[in-house]
C-alpha cells in the first residue's frame, strides 16, 4: 500500500518540523497556487520536475516580525507579499 503524501513528509521532516507536519501546520501549493490533497499518494501528489510551494505556520507576536521565527532568515518580500526564506 502507498503511504499517503502527509506519511511521506512526516518522515522527511523527522529532524526538523514534525510537530508543524504532525499537527497540520502547513501548506502545500502547486505553481498555479492550487492546494494539494495529501491523503492521496505520494507519487499523484509529487510529480518529477514539478515546482511545489510549502508554506509553515508559525505564531507570532503581535508586532510584525521581519526574520523567520525558526531559523532567523530576514524577509526580503514586500510587505502583503508571501514570505520567502
Amino acid at each position: 500500500m502507498a503511504m499517503k503524501a502527509c506519511d511521506t513528509l512526516e518522515d522527511r521532516f523527522k529532524e526538523k518540523g514534525y510537530a508543524k507536519i504532525r499537527e497540520g501546520e502547513f501548506l502545500l501549493q502547486d505553481k498555479s497556487r492550487r492546494n494539494l490533497d495529501l491523503r492521496l499518494p505520494w507519487k499523484f501528489v509529487m510529480k518529477p520536475g514539478e515546482q511545489i510551494y510549502m508554506s509553515i505556520k508559525f505564531h507570532v507576536d503581535s508586532k510584525m516580525r521581519t526574520t523567520c521565527p525558526h531559523c532567523g532568515t530576514e524577509n526580503k518580500a514586500p510587505e502583503g507579499q508571501p514570505t520567502f526564506w
